[in-house]
């Protein structure tokens, strides 16, 4: 997985182009968003994807993590720094 990969403010932002930038992975000819769960900062989706003839394909599936839709929660998420600690975590010592 990449980590110069811009991060998502939504769900509805997922294209196939980010997909495989984030991954190093394609060609994604399409995929699928199935939510799977919603903590209280943050909602889970997993994203299967059907890849294209090539020798880059990558995983089949991939849990897509996002903040709140609520806009008290992620309010709360942006000012505590929650998500800024997230994505610092998996971009800088997630890799080591």
């Amino acid at each position: 997985m990449r980590t110069d990969v811009p991060v998502l403010r939504l769900p509805e932002d997922l294209t196939s182009a980010w997909l495989e930038a984030a991954l190093a992975a394609g060609p994604i000819d399409d995929f699928t968003v199935e939510a799977i769960g919603t903590g209280q900062m943050s909602e889970s989706r997993r994203i299967t994807m059907r890849y294209g003839s090539g020798p880059d394909s990558g995983p089949e599936s991939v849990v897509l993590k996002t903040a709140s839709s609520d806009e008290n929660s992620r309010s709360a998420g942006v000012g505590l720094g929650v998500y800024d600690r997230e994505v610092r975590f998996y971009r800088e010592l997630a890799p080591r």
